[in-house]
């Protein structure tokens, strides 16, 4: 390189006056600065926020949008700046922790996993007791839903831990039902019913009937990945009936979204599309897109096991509309591959082949194992059809990562399928049985 352009050198030497120009104040000058920055700023996004509900609500609300939210973090920067040289003025303190919790709930609505897990856990440093346990474990759910499950189960161990301490059951159960998750999506069934059922007692203990019809939900779901069924369809009616007790729309939809699953999974397809269908209303009622883009992605799963392919291709084509303006890459990578698969029993397979490996990468990107060994398994039975010598490793790969999670339902109905495709490609089964795992 010969040199800078003009511009160029002059926009460096620009950025390096305006440092040194800053440097050269004293701190408590900056202090003063940052402070004015912090209130200008504020002001030029419509004012102050409205405050988010406290942490430790009964039943959370998500706060309404506002336009600082947007600029909410370097608020927060603003306010620790001001704070350095201030000696620590009450209100920016204050402040400084209330922009920290709406830009973290910002920052997750965006899918914002890094910036949003950060915010907590320095919220969690700012504050205590059960305000503090829940600032952890909102870091540990963040954590967790974008792969990063080592540092997850930590922030969920701390905080079980701090809401022991502060004495309060309630959220002790609540962190204990988000450690249970961590442990169901990670292959250890056994310890994640042992936690959901020390939750559940905890959430009884102080009679939160809100957060128990959660942690139920999640259990039944549990049972419905080890394969029993009758258990968690039992599980997920008495699930509904707290939900409808207490009012909770937005988790009474999400319920009925897993039942019809389980149901649609049973082969009973006109009730599973008679609860989808409720199930979206729920979400469409109460503004939940997330759990919106979701339903319409099993919805179309449905249709296209009914042979109603126009249908299925439409409602996947809107599920992933969904799934891109909220940037939710987790459903999205799953919708993909879903339909990836809708691809293959057209006969389309060079196409089907692409969306699953844009499917799976994906996966891997938000760390989502679950789907990766359901679409490995599937990609392998599109490369069955293709006669690619990377069918049976494909497969294998699937299937090992779904035995490793003891996913009983999805294991057993990838061999089935497995062992029809492979009849019909006059090849040998790649496992001889499904008890196998």
């Amino acid at each position: 390189m010969t040199g800078l352009s003009a511009e160029l050198a002059y926009l460096f030497r620009h950025a390096l006056l305006r440092d040194a120009a800053y440097e050269m104040q004293l701190p408590s000058e900056r202090a003063k600065l940052h402070e004015l920055a912090f209130y200008l700023m504020e002001e030029t996004f419509g004012g102050r926020a409205p405050a988010p509900a406290p942490l430790d609500a009964a039943a959370p609300v998500e706060a309404a949008a506002h336009p600082t939210d947007s600029v909410a973090l370097e608020l927060v920067n603003h306010a620790g700046l001001a704070l350095q040289g201030s000696g620590g003025a009450a209100e920016l303190a204050n402040l400084r922790r209330f922009y920290l919790q709406r830009g973290a709930e910002h920052a997750g609505r965006a899918y914002q996993s890094d910036a949003s897990a950060s915010a907590w856990e320095l919220l969690a440093e700012l504050t205590d007791g059960a305000s503090r346990g829940e600032a952890l474990r909102r870091a540990a759910s963040v954590r967790a839903l974008s792969g990063r499950t080592a540092a997850a189960e930590t922030l969920f161990e701390r905080a079980v831990e701090t809401q022991r301490q502060a004495g309060d059951r309630r959220m002790e159960g609540i962190a204990l039902g988000g450690l249970a998750n961590l442990a169901s999506e990670t292959g250890r069934p056994d310890h994640a019913e042992e936690l959901y059922q020390q939750a559940l007692q905890r959430m009884r203990d102080a009679g939160d009937r809100y957060s128990e019809g959660i942690s139920l939900g999640n259990l039944a779901l549990l049972y419905q990945f080890t394969g029993r069924a009758e258990l968690a369809e039992h599980t997920y009616e008495r699930t509904l009936e707290i939900h409808r007790a207490v009012g909770n729309r937005r988790y009474e939809g999400i319920a009925l979204g897993n039942l019809a699953l389980l149901h649609r999974e049973q082969g009973r397809l006109d009730q599973a599309e008679r609860g989808y269908e409720a199930a979206l209303a729920i979400h469409r009622e109460v503004g939940n897109r997330r759990s919106e883009g979701i339903i319409l992605g099993n919805l179309a799963a449905l249709y296209q096991d009914s042979q109603r392919p126009e249908q299925a291709r439409d409602t996947y084509a809107a599920a992933l509309a969904i799934h891109r303006e909220l940037g939710n890459r987790r459903s999205e990578a799953i919708a993909r591959g879903n339909f990836a698969g809708l691809q293959r029993f057209a006969g389309r397979l060079d196409a089907s082949r692409r969306g699953y490996e844009e499917a799976l990468a994906m996966h891997r990107e938000v760390g989502n194992r679950r789907f990766e060994g359901i679409h490995l398994c599937e990609y392998g039975l599109t490369l069955i059809a293709l006669k690619h010598p990377r069918a049976r490793d494909t497969w294998l790969e699937g299937w090992g990562i779904l035995a490793q999670l003891g996913d009983r339902t999805n294991l057993d109905a990838q061999i089935a399928a497995m062992v029809f495709d492979c009849a019909e490609a006059g090849m040998a089964p790649f496992v001889e049985a499904p008890t196998q795992g």
